[in-house]
C-alpha cells in the first residue's frame, strides 16, 4: 500500500472542511493508501463524519479477518460518539453485511469492562440489524463460557465476557455451574464492576437532553405507568403491579430480570434495549419516572441500585421490599415534590388505564393496582386478560365485575400488527367508542382515525409518541395490511358464530369503515380503498334469504326497486353475466351497512338502470306475451299490482325529472317507455302502446263488460285501472296516460258500432257482427246508454241494434211512416189490437229488448204501434181503397192480407173502439 506523510497529511486537510477532507482521504484510499492509516488520520482531524465513512468504505465488499480485526481493534479504541457515528453510516446501504459483523465482533471483544456503554451500543446495532447473527454469537458465547466454567471453574469466566450474556444466559450457567456460590459470587463482583463503570456523572449537554426529553415527551406524569408496562411486557412479564404508598410508588413485574443492558439504558440516553418490533426505539422512556421522582430504585437480578442526577447508578444494600412476592423486578419510586392532589390524580390515572392494553401487550395477563392511601378510591383494582368464548379475548376488571370483549387477528408475519373489535355482551361485534382510543402503538396513542375498531402496530411515530409519524413507508405499509387482518376476522367471527352467523355479519358491517365515515385521510386512502379485495370471497353479506354471501355474490338493490326484482337470488343473467346466482343484499340493513356492503364490493342496481334491466328482461317479448324466461326476476313474472305500481312510480318520477330539468331526455325515456311492453292487459300479457289498435284502455267495468271476448278491445288490468276507481291516486293513470294508453267511453263504442256495422239497415241477429254478439251484451249496451247524453243516444238509435218480434235487429223508426225501423210498444188493449192487427208486417221492439231499450226509444221518443200509426198507414192506403172491389184490393197493410175483408171489419172495429179514447185530432183524422 502506498505510505502517506501523515504530518503533511494532516497539515494539509487542515486547510479544508470536513466535505472536502472526507473527499480527499477517498482519493487516498483510491490511490492504495492504507485504510488504516486514512482512519487514524480522520481521528485526529476529529472528523467523525469522514471517519464513519471509511469505515462504511472498507466494509463495502468481502474483507478477510486480519482487516476486520484491525477495524475493530481501531472502533474498540475510539469513544461512544465516534462508534455511534460509524454505526450509523453501517446501517445504511451499500456495506457487506458479513463484514460487518466481523468487524463489529472484534471491536466487541477489544472492549474492556470500562467501556460498557460503548459494547451495549455495539451490540444494540447488532441485535437489530442482523438479528441471526447477534443471537448465534451470543450462543456461541455462552457455549464457550460454558465450557470454560467446566474447564477452569469461574476462574474460566472474564467479567467482560459475562457483561454480554442476557440474563437468560447468566440463569443457564447458574444451572450447569459446578460450584453455584463461587459462580454467584462472581455475578456480584460483576455487578459491581458494572455499576462502578458507570458512575461517571453525565456531561451538562446529557443531562440538559434528559430533561428536556422528560418535559417534552412526558408533560403528564402518569406517562411513565404506560413506560413501565410496555418495558415490562418486552422483559416477557405475565403479572405487572403498581402500589401507591404514602411515601413511594412500587412498581412489580415477573419478567426478565436486568442484564448489563436494561442498567446502561435506564442510566443513559439514545441505549434502549429493545429488538425490533419491541415497543421502544429511543431509549428515554424510562425517563417519564422523573415527573414523580428523583432517584429512583430499581431491585432486578443482579442489581439493586438508584439512580442520582439521571444517570449515575449506585448501589444498594438492602432490599427494596420485605417481600417480593415472587415478582423478581422491583421499581421503588420515592415521591419528589408532588401535592396530595397530585397523587390523587396519579391513582386516579392509573385506575383508568386502558383495559385493552391487556390485548395489545403481548405476555402480560394481569394488571394490579393497589392503593394504600385511600382517598375514596378502590384499594385494589385487578385488570385480568383470559381467552372467551368462541375465541374471543376476555378483559376483567375487579372489583365492579366489568367485562371487555375483543376479537383479535394478529398479522402472520411481518412488523408485528393487529386488528381487534369490540364485543357486546352476546359476543355480536360493536363499534369501539368514539372517544377511545383507536390507534395503539403498543400503547394508546393519541391518533385520530376514526375508525370502529382498533389498531395496534409496531408503528413509526413522532418523538413524542402520541401521533403517527407521517409521511412513513412503514406506517402505509402497515396500514395496508389491515383490510386483510379485517377480512381474517370477520370469517373467523362468522364461522365461530354458527346460528348467530347472519347477525355477526350484520353487527360487522356496522363495525367496518364506509367512505362516508368521519376519518383520518391516511385510514380512507388506506384502508377502505383496500377492503374490496381482502373481502371478495368473505362470506360476510347477510341476504334477503337467510344466507351469507362474499361480496362478489351479492346485489344491493335499492328499496325503490325491491318490489320489482325481489327477494330472491337473481339470475346473473339478469345483469349480463353469468355464474351463480346473486343473492339480494338483506333490505333490512341500516342505509351505512348497505354502502359498507357495497364497498366491499357487492353489486347494485340503481333506480337509473331500471330501463335498460327492463329493456333486457322485456324488450323481446311480442305484445301480449308474458315474460316466463326463469332468469327474469319473480316479481316481474308475477306482474303483481304492488310490483307494477311500484315500477310505475319509478318511471313516472324520472319522467318527471326529466321533463323539468332535460326535456329532450325526457322525449328519449319516453320512446324508450313506449317501445316496451308495460301495460299489463286482461289475459295475462303485457302490450305496448304504440299500436292504436292494439294497446290496452282504461275503461268502466259496463264497458269491459260488453267487449268481453269480441276481441275488439284490450283493456289494462282490471286492478290497475284507474278508471274502475275514480277516486284512487297514483303513479298508474299519468304515466298510461303518458305512454299513450287512451280511456275510452260510450263515444269509443258508439263508434265501434259505426264500424263494424257500417250502413246496414237490419241485422239476422245480434251474433251477426262481433258487436254485440248477443242478446246479453245488446242489453249492457243498452244499460250503458239508457241515461247517456242525448247526442249520443241519437247516434245509437240509428244503427240496426234494436231487436224486433221477428229477431231481426233494426234501427229506431224514425216516424211513424219510416216502415225500415223498429217501433216503440204501444200502450193498453187498444195498441195490443192493433199489434195483433199487423202482426209482423211493422217492426216492434221485443219484449225480449228489456226495459233499458225501451227507455231508449222513449228518450228519443221514437213512434210506438199504435192509432197514429195506423191511422198513418190508412191515410197512405186511402187512394187505393177508394171505389174499389174487394177481391181486387191490393192496399198495403194494415189492409193487405189473406182476408182484406176481415181485416177491414178489424179496422173498423179498433176505430169504433178508439172513438171513445182517442183525442179529437185523430177521431178527425179515423173520421175522414
Amino acid at each position: 500500500m502506498a505510505a502517506i506523510d501523515t504530518d503533511s497529511l494532516l497539515v494539509e486537510l487542515g486547510d479544508l472542511d470536513h466535505i472536502g477532507q472526507l473527499a480527499r482521504l477517498r482519493r487516498l484510499r483510491a490511490g492504495g493508501a492504507s485504510p488504516l492509516a486514512l482512519l487514524e488520520v480522520a481521528a485526529r482531524l476529529a472528523n467523525d463524519l469522514a471517519l464513519a465513512a471509511l469505515v462504511g468504505d472498507a466494509l463495502t465488499g468481502p474483507v478477510d479477518d486480519a482487516l476486520a480485526a484491525a477495524v475493530g481493534a481501531f472502533l474498540a479504541a475510539q469513544s461512544e460518539t465516534v462508534v455511534d457515528a460509524v454505526l450509523d453510516r453501517l446501517a445504511g446501504p451499500g456495506v457487506e453485511a458479513e463484514a460487518v459483523v466481523a468487524t463489529l465482533e472484534h471491536a466487541i471483544a477489544g472492549t474492556s469492562l470500562a467501556q460498557v456503554r460503548t459494547t451495549c451500543l455495539i451490540d444494540r446495532f447488532l441485535s437489530r440489524h442482523h438479528a441471526e447473527a447477534h443471537a448465534a454469537s451470543l450462543a456461541a458465547l455462552l457455549a464457550t463460557c460454558e465450557r470454560a466454567l467446566a474447564a477452569a471453574g469461574v476462574d474460566g469466566l472474564s467479567l467482560a465476557r459475562l457483561a454480554r450474556l442476557s440474563a437468560a444466559g447468566l440463569e443457564r450457567l447458574r444451572a450447569v455451574a459446578p460450584d453455584r456460590p463461587a459462580l454467584d459470587a462472581r455475578l456480584r463482583a460483576l455487578a459491581d464492576a458494572v455499576l462502578a463503570a458507570l458512575d461517571r456523572g453525565a456531561s451538562l449537554n446529557e443531562l440538559r437532553a434528559i430533561k428536556s426529553f422528560g418535559r417534552k415527551l412526558y408533560a403528564e406524569s402518569s406517562h411513565f405507568v404506560l413506560e413501565f408496562l410496555q418495558n415490562a411486557d418486552d422483559a416477557g412479564a405475565r403479572r405487572f403491579e403498581i402500589r401507591f404508598e404514602p411515601r413511594r410508588i412500587v412498581i412489580l413485574h415477573d419478567g426478565a430480570p436486568f442484564d448489563v443492558r436494561d442498567v446502561v439504558g435506564v442510566t443513559g440516553i439514545g441505549q434502549s434495549t429493545k429488538l425490533a418490533g419491541q415497543i421502544g426505539t429511543f431509549g428515554i422512556g424510562f425517563k417519564s419516572v422523573y415527573q414523580v421522582t428523583d432517584c429512583p430504585k430499581i431491585a432486578s437480578g443482579l442489581y439493586r441500585f438508584e439512580i442520582v442526577n439521571y444517570s449515575r447508578p449506585r448501589p444498594l444494600r438492602a432490599p427494596l421490599l420485605d417481600d417480593d412476592d415472587g415478582f423478581g423486578t422491583v421499581f421503588a419510586l420515592p415521591l419528589a415534590d408532588v401535592g396530595r392532589e397530585r397523587i390523587t390524580w396519579l391513582i386516579d390515572q392509573a385506575l383508568a388505564i386502558d383495559p385493552f392494553l391487556l390485548v395489545t401487550l403481548q405476555r402480560i395477563r394481569s394488571l394490579t393496582i393497589v392503593n394504600a392511601i385511600g382517598e375514596g378510591r378502590p384499594a385494589r383494582q385487578v385488570l385480568a386478560a383470559a381467552e372467551g368464548a368462541r375465541g374471543a379475548r376476555l378483559i376483567t376488571r375487579e372489583p365492579g365485575r366489568a367485562r371487555w370483549r375483543h376479537r383479535v387477528v394478529e398479522a402472520a408475519d411481518g412488523p408485528r400488527l393487529t386488528v381487534a373489535v369490540q364485543l357486546d355482551d352476546d359476543e355480536r361485534p360493536t363499534p369501539a367508542p368514539s372517544d377511545s382510543p383507536s390507534v395503539y402503538a403498543f400503547l394508546p396513542t393519541l391518533e385520530w382515525s376514526g375508525l370502529g375498531f382498533r389498531l395496534q402496530g409496531d408503528f413509526d411515530l413522532k418523538m413524542d409518541r402520541e401521533q403517527l409519524r407521517w409521511p412513513s413507508p412503514k406506517n402505509a405499509a402497515l396500514l395496508a395490511r389491515v383490510p386483510g387482518l379485517l377480512a381474517q376476522l370477520t370469517g373467523e367471527a362468522v364461522a365461530a358464530a354458527g346460528d348467530e352467523a347472519p347477525r355477526v355479519a350484520r353487527r360487522m358491517l356496522d363495525v367496518l369503515p364506509a367512505s362516508s365515515d368521519r376519518l383520518g385521510e391516511v385510514y380512507r386512502a388506506s384502508v377502505v380503498s383496500g377492503l374490496a379485495a381482502a373481502f371478495c370471497d368473505v362470506p360476510c353479506i347477510p341476504c334477503t334469504d337467510g344466507s351469507l354471501q362474499p361480496p362478489r355474490r351479492a346485489v344491493a338493490i335499492t328499496p325503490e326497486l325491491a318490489p320489482i326484482l325481489g327477494d330472491g337470488p337473481l339470475d346473473p343473467r339478469l345483469l349480463g353475466d353469468d355464474g351463480a346466482p346473486l343473492h339480494v343484499v338483506d333490505k333490512a340493513l341500516t342505509p351505512r351497512a348497505r354502502q359498507v356492503a357495497r364497498e366491499l364490493g357487492a353489486r347494485t342496481i340503481e333506480v337509473d338502470e331500471l330501463v335498460p334491466l327492463l329493456e333486457r328482461c322485456l324488450g323481446a317479448l311480442a305484445d301480449g306475451e308474458r315474460p316466463h324466461a326463469p332468469w327474469i326476476p319473480a316479481p316481474l313474472r308475477a306482474l303483481g299490482r304492488a310490483t307494477l305500481t311500484a315500477l310505475y312510480s319509478l318511471l313516472l318520477a324520472e319522467l318527471l325529472r326529466r321533463e323539468r330539468v332535460d326535456p329532450r331526455g325526457a322525449e328519449a325515456l319516453l320512446a324508450a317507455l313506449q317501445a316496451l311492453p308495460l301495460i299489463p292487459d286482461d289475459e295475462g300479457g303485457l302490450r305496448r302502446a304504440t299500436d292504436p289498435l292494439t294497446r290496452p284502455c282504461l275503461a268502466r267495468q259496463e264497458l269491459r263488460d260488453i267487449y268481453q271476448g269480441t276481441g275488439l278491445r284490450v283493456f289494462v288490468r282490471r286492478d290497475l285501472d284507474p278508471a274502475l276507481e275514480p277516486g284512487r291516486r297514483g303513479p298508474v293513470r299519468p304515466l298510461l296516460l303518458r305512454l299513450g294508453v287512451a280511456t275510452i267511453g260510450p263515444s269509443e263504442l258508439i263508434r265501434d258500432l259505426e264500424r263494424l256495422i257500417g250502413r246496414r239497415r237490419a241485422l239476422p241477429g245480434p251474433d251477426a257482427p262481433a258487436l254485440p254478439g248477443d242478446l246479453a251484451r245488446l242489453g249492457l249496451i243498452f244499460d250503458l246508454y239508457r241515461d247517456s247524453e242525448h247526442a249520443l243516444i241519437r247516434r245509437l238509435v240509428t244503427l240496426p241494434l234494436f231487436p224486433a218480434q221477428g229477431g231481426h235487429l233494426y234501427p229506431v223508426a224514425r216516424g211513424p211512416a219510416d216502415r225500415d225501423g223498429v217501433l216503440a210498444r204501444g200502450e193498453g188493449p187498444l195498441s195490443a189490437r192493433i199489434a195483433r192487427l199487423y202482426g209482423d208486417e211493422r217492426s216492434v221492439l221485443s219484449l225480449e229488448a228489456g226495459t233499458h231499450a225501451a227507455a231508449i226509444l222513449e228518450r228519443v221518443r221514437a213512434p210506438a204501434l199504435d192509432l197514429e200509426v195506423l191511422l198513418g198507414d190508412l191515410e197512405r192506403a186511402r187512394e187505393q181503397l177508394r171505389g174499389a172491389a174487394l177481391p181486387e184490393l191490393a192496399a198495403p197493410p194494415p189492409i193487405a192480407g189473406d182476408d182484406p175483408r176481415a181485416r177491414l171489419l178489424e179496422i173498423a172495429g179498433i176505430l169504433g173502439e178508439a172513438a171513445g179514447q182517442a183525442p179529437a185530432p185523430l177521431l178527425r183524422r179515423a173520421i175522414a
